[in-house]
């Protein structure tokens, strides 16, 4: 792949098999999440044009925020000037949207339930987290983003999950 086609990437993701402790089991991680900046001229290698913000640690088993360098990120202050949020804030919202497709996984695997990750279902779910967040804006003209997933996680096992189940006994 020529460099100069990483000019129309912003971010990469690198997911690889990782064997803990020597195992031969092998399981599938996300390692690495490089946003790739556009200063560069020829070598984004050479000429700084890879700024890492996450790191996989294979000793907690977690990807790994590396937040000094979301200061030097083109990708966040991009958003910051466009939506008037913090960095801090920024990643507030990743985080509640990461969490947010993290719960429906652990629902979809309690409830043996696959439909909940339909792209309708999670669309749905998606929505509301959007609506309760904006509900949350409104009320206090600002979000508190543990206060909105946590809305949004009792909406969903206590209502959404009993809708997708009803309608897949349909």
């Amino acid at each position: 792949m020529p460099n100069t086609s990483f000019k129309a990437t912003d971010i990469v993701v690198v997911a690889r098999p990782i064997r803990f402790a020597g195992s031969l089991e092998r399981v599938r991680r996300v390692v690495q999440v490089t946003e790739v900046k556009k200063h560069w001229t020829s070598d984004p290698e050479s000429e700084g044009g890879f700024l890492d913000l996450m790191q996989y640690n294979a000793k907690k088993d977690k990807l790994e925020l590396l937040e000094d360098n979301l200061k030097e990120s083109d990708i966040f202050n991009r958003i910051s000037g466009v939506t008037g949020l913090s960095i801090e804030k920024i990643w507030e919202n990743i985080k509640m949207l990461g969490s947010s497709k993290e719960f429906l996984v652990s629902l979809k695997n309690e409830f043996k339930l696959p439909d909940l990750l339909e792209a309708e279902n999670s669309v749905i779910a998606h929505n509301k987290l959007l609506l309760l967040k904006q509900k949350s804006l409104e009320e206090k003209g600002s979000v508190d983003y543990v206060e909105v997933l946590g809305k949004w996680k009792n909406w969903v096992r206590n209502q959404f999950v009993k809708r997708v189940i009803a309608k897949k006994k349909l």
